[in-house]
């Protein structure tokens, strides 16, 4: 006797999630797995992300060189550029000074 399982759709339409821990616990799965785009996507189409405050998400979900910021009503996640050193800022300068003298 054969038996088959019933398959059961239990899909949660992203645009309604409306438990914030529930959305939290997702944001961190997606950051875990690198899914930078599919985070991007959801923090944009679920207007409860907005909920969130930015600084109180970059202090819970740190990843070195990314960070939540909210720009024109939207929550996003952008990749954070970091300057130069001042030091070596000085350094690069100098060495293509010296580069420039020697033509």
């Amino acid at each position: 006797m054969e038996q088959q399982a019933k398959v059961i759709d239990s899909t949660i339409n992203l645009n309604n999630i409306s438990d914030l821990e529930l959305l939290k616990q997702l944001i961190r799965e997606l950051i875990k797995d690198n899914e930078i785009s599919a985070l991007r996507k959801l923090l944009r189409i679920n207007k409860n992300c907005m909920k969130f405050k930015t600084k109180d998400l970059n202090e819970e979900l740190y990843k070195d060189g990314y960070r939540f910021v909210k720009r024109n009503g939207v929550m996003t996640y952008i990749q954070v550029k970091r300057k130069p050193k001042y030091g070596e800022s000085i350094e690069r300068c100098q060495s293509i000074l010296n580069k420039i003298n020697n033509y």
